[in-house]
């Protein structure tokens, strides 16, 4: 996800990247640190708050949400269907 997108989705929109592979921290940690100052959120698909404290690598394996305070309760129900629904049209 590009500091670009992180950025838009601080200000008014929402953005969610499903990654299938490890993610490491240092390709997260400066955009979550901006959209975090900015009054976004950034959060796993479940609403977990990011952990960077688990050595090299984030321990996700279903992606991450970037949006701002007012759109987080609809994305947080919104992904894990999107997710059960691509799951099941990929079998």
């Amino acid at each position: 996800m590009s500091y670009e997108k992180e950025l838009a989705a601080a200000k008014k929109a929402a953005s969610f990247a499903a990654r299938l592979s490890q993610q490491k921290i240092w390709d997260h940690a400066a955009g979550c640190i901006v959209v975090t100052e900015a009054g976004g959120v950034v959060t796993d698909a479940a609403g977990n708050a990011l952990d960077f404290s688990k050595g090299r690598y984030l321990d996700l394996y279903k992606g991450i949400i970037v949006t701002n305070q007012r759109l987080m309760p609809s994305l947080l129900k919104a992904v894990p269907e999107a997710l059960q629904q691509t799951s099941s049209s990929t079998l």
